[in-house]
């Protein structure tokens, strides 16, 4: 997620790709309350996990 503080920060470095929705970091944190333990301790990015294990990303409805 894109803080106005990152945001006055980084400026123009940062590429679409790399700025989350809220609804896609939910998603990555849903994910790991009950991941496997091999996954356990070991430090992730949000939109990475979701490309790694092909997750959807709901809307706040809960709809796709």
């Amino acid at each position: 997620m894109l803080s106005e503080g990152a945001e006055a920060v980084m400026g123009s470095s940062l590429s679409d790709d790399q700025i989350e929705s809220m609804e896609e970091m939910v998603e990555a944190i849903v994910a790991l309350c009950d991941c496997p333990p091999e996954r356990t301790g070991r430090t992730h990015v949000s939109l990475e996990l979701l490309r790694e294990l092909a997750l959807p990303v709901r809307g706040s409805t809960g709809h796709r």
